[in-house]
């Protein structure tokens, strides 16, 4: 329980206690049977010395016992408040100035999954999370300018799986008898499932707050090539993130905070800036939700700024729609106007065929899952043949979305589907200079996209 110092203090003060002891013995039974020495009070002399030496150090000895002693005492009260602590669900904790943890009660393996010995040593640095890791240390800073500790601090911690764990925890300075710091001492709970979804969402607004105050969003474009003409017909505008997350994930949590509209309103304003660089004859697709269609700032958006006829609205069918009526109300002005409509995602979402009559859409976009493996695959190529004859019907074009292999698209191709994208033709870039290099190119079936020289793998995002 106490310092291994303190231990070998006391050691080493009985071993010279001894020593001078023997030295003193032998000293005067040498003086006294009168063993010939040159200067045999000189020796005497120093009889007496360490006589004297040997009181101060049985002085200092005792001195050591007793506050060893008193140490223990004050230990094994620490220790019994602990253990008192330990059976609730706090995590009791003890650490040096410098944040190394010296004490870790066994609760920290239920709440993060490590063993308390496998902290004991380790700063408390290398298990927070990397973000919490500047509050860590102006929180200590703080504590240690004002002379006080901390209550109900809030922060992430890395559990020994991988996963973020929010504790909230409190802690107080240590002292020793003459008021030096010498560490902290403190508890850390789970919160509660109230307290993590009020903090998850304030995290979400400030990641959506600060995405829209700085524009950091960026947009990465798709071509869509015709399959009858090898030519590059349109280009798909997806959205990008600081953090890579995908786009579903950035929209889903805006629209829980009430950001979403703004979020893809904030999105949709940087997609059009890429018309500038774009030839007239290839139209720009922009992914829009029902939410943000039934939107007056929408059709605001497009028609103060925009030659509607080069745009196309891609309406996910991955999101229900309700409001059927509504939304072709919204539209009917912009359509009028020449935007045109996409159903994306066919065959993924909502009543697939329902959703396409009743949206009567100009383009149809087969999800992915449609086109996976649909060379070898008779149901698939069934069902897309039946949706070429809607779209005959309807006056509509067929444009698969996904296409990966060279067997893939030739398979289309027969089934008589207008249009392809996918990673087999180009993946989603960023980078204007790769745009450029599409507009020119005579896209084959078989010749996948060569990266041009110079931006091999600048500004790829999948």
């Amino acid at each position: 329980m106490r310092s291994s110092r303190v231990d070998r203090r006391v050691r080493l003060l009985a071993i010279a206690v001894l020593v001078d002891v023997a030295c003193a013995v032998v000293i005067r039974l040498a003086v006294a049977l009168d063993f010939p020495f040159r200067d045999g009070a000189w020796l005497e002399g120093l009889a007496w010395l360490a006589l004297a030496w040997l009181a101060v150090l049985v002085a200092a000895l005792v001195n050591t016992v007793r506050y060893v002693h008193s140490l223990d005492v004050e230990l094994a009260r620490r220790h019994d408040v602990i253990d008192a602590y330990s059976a609730s669900r706090e995590w009791i904790w003890q650490a040096t100035p410098d944040l190394v943890w010296i004490y870790c009660s066994d609760r920290v393996q239920e709440l993060l999954g490590y063993r308390a010995e496998d902290l004991v040593g380790r700063s408390m640095l290398d298990v927070v999370a990397a973000e919490d890791i500047q509050l860590v240390r102006s929180t200590v800073a703080d504590a240690i300018a004002g002379d006080h500790g901390w209550d109900d601090i809030e922060m992430c911690w890395q559990h020994a799986d991988g996963r973020l764990i929010r504790l909230e925890g409190s802690a107080t300075p240590v002292r020793d008898g003459k008021g030096r710091l010498i560490g902290f001492r403190g508890s850390r709970r789970p919160i509660s499932a109230a307290q993590s979804a009020d903090l998850e969402l304030a995290a979400s607004a400030s990641r959506i707050d600060r995405v829209l105050a700085d524009n950091s969003g960026r947009i990465a474009l798709q071509p869509v090539v015709s399959l009858s003409t090898g030519r590059l017909v349109a280009v798909e505008s997806l959205a990008r993130f600081p953090d890579n997350r995908t786009p579903d994930r950035w929209f889903t949590e805006a629209r829980r905070i009430g950001r979403g509209i703004d979020l893809e309103l904030a999105m949709t304003t940087a997609a059009l800036e890429t018309l500038q660089l774009l030839p007239p004859w290839c139209r720009l697709s922009l992914n829009a939700s029902p939410e943000l269609i039934l939107d007056q700032r929408f059709a605001d958006l497009l028609t103060s700024a925009t030659p509607l006829d080069r745009i196309c609205l891609e309406i996910t069918e991955h999101v229900a729609i309700e409001r059927y009526d509504d939304i072709h109300q919204a539209l009917l002005p912009l359509r009028e106007r020449g935007a045109s409509l996409a159903v994306d995602d066919a065959g993924a979402g909502y009543a697939s065929f329902h959703h396409v009559l009743r949206l009567r859409p100009d383009t149809i976009k087969l999800d992915r899952s449609l086109i996976t493996r649909i060379d070898t695959d008779p149901a698939r190529r069934a069902l897309i043949t039946a949706m070429v004859l809607v779209a005959l019907e309807l006056q509509a074009s067929v444009t698969a979305e996904g296409v990966e292999t060279r067997a893939e698209l030739e398979t289309l191709t027969t089934l008589g589907v207008d249009e392809a994208q996918g990673y087999l033709l180009a993946r989603p870039h960023t980078d204007p200079a790769r745009w450029r290099s599409w507009m020119e190119r005579r896209w084959s079936v078989l010749q996948p996209e060569r990266e041009p020289v110079g931006l091999a793998g600048v500004g790829t995002d999948e």
